[in-house]
C-alpha cells in the first residue's frame, strides 16, 4: 500500500487524479538506452495515460515507425544512443513523413545542440533530469496542435 510517505511514490502535482489520464488514447514512442531513465519515463508516460512502446537505439525507433501500422501520436528521443542517435533518428523519422511530436530529451545543454535538434526536425527540447509534469506537458503541447519550431 502507498501512502503518501512511500519511498517508491513519485512526488509531483501532475500524480493528481484529475491529471492522471491527460494522455489517454496516445501513443507514444520513447527512445531511451539507459534503463533507469527509460523506466522512469516509461512510468511517467503510463501514469498520465498513453500508451507506449519503448526501444533502447535510435536505428531500432526508426525502425518501429517504419513498421507500424498506426501512426505514433508522439516520439521521446534521448540525444546519445547506440547504432544511431538522437538526432539522426529525429532526422530519418522526418523523412520518412512522421508528421508526429518529437520531443528531444537530453542531459546537455548548449545552444547549439538545441538548434541541430530543431534543424532534425524536433518540436521541443527537453533537459534532464525531467519531472513528469514537463514531459506530460511538451506532449500535450505538441499533439494538440502540432506548431513547427
Amino acid at each position: 500500500m502507498n501512502t503518501p510517505n512511500s519511498a517508491n511514490r513519485i512526488e509531483n502535482q501532475a500524480d493528481s487524479p484529475q491529471a492522471a489520464l491527460e494522455l489517454e488514447g496516445l501513443q507514444v514512442l520513447l527512445a531511451e538506452d539507459c534503463p533507469d531513465q527509460g523506466r522512469l519515463f516509461l512510468k511517467f508516460l503510463q501514469l498520465a495515460g498513453a500508451s507506449v512502446t519503448l526501444e533502447c537505439t535510435g536505428q531500432s525507433a526508426v525502425d518501429t515507425v517504419r513498421k507500424s501500422t498506426t501512426p505514433f501520436d508522439a516520439v521521446v528521443m534521448d540525444f546519445q544512443m547506440p547504432e544511431l542517435d538522437g538526432l539522426d533518428a529525429t532526422r530519418q523519422l522526418r523523412e520518412l513523413g512522421h508528421s508526429g511530436a518529437i520531443i528531444a530529451v537530453t542531459a546537455f545543454d548548449s545552444i547549439e545542440l538545441k538548434q541541430s535538434w530543431f534543424q532534425a526536425g524536433c518540436n521541443e527540447f527537453l533537459r534532464k533530469p525531467l519531472q513528469k509534469a514537463e514531459l506530460v506537458d511538451a506532449i500535450l503541447r505538441h499533439t494538440t496542435s502540432q506548431p513547427q519550431c
